[in-house]
């Protein structure tokens, strides 16, 4: 009965440091690389105070491309650059040169911030 209770307080203690410290373990920021080169054709911008690299190919079509966790979005720029589309990357909240917290509803608030801004395209990717 002893080793249950003992069992039990450890998972009772794991489980609420994993609830109060969730979004520091998800989001990392801080393996995300803060500066980064720029295709010369590359522009970077900032909207409420969130980077914004855009190539802009006067497509009708354009890629919106959301980074992945420890990830500076503005590097798709350069990998995908010689497509014949226009471009939209953005950093989260915290990310590369955005200021802010990521969490949840941070990083759902600011892509729709950045969706809105750029939407007025034909094609959207």
């Amino acid at each position: 009965m002893k080793w249950l209770i003992i069992a039990l307080l450890l998972y009772l203690v794991s489980t609420l440091y994993l609830y109060f410290r969730q979004e520091k373990i998800l989001f990392r920021p801080d393996l995300a690389p803060k500066s980064i080169t720029l295709p010369t054709d590359a522009r970077r911008v900032f909207i409420d105070e969130l980077e914004v690299g855009i190539l802009d190919k006067r497509s009708d079509t354009t890629i919106f491309y959301f980074g992945g966790n420890a990830d500076n979005a503005l590097q798709i720029l350069t990998l995908l650059g010689n497509l014949p589309y226009n471009i939209v990357a953005y950093n989260y909240p915290g990310y590369g040169n955005s200021k802010g917290e990521p969490s949840e509803k941070e990083i759902y608030n600011s892509a729709q911030k950045i969706y809105q801004k750029y939407h007025n395209i034909k094609n959207i990717i």
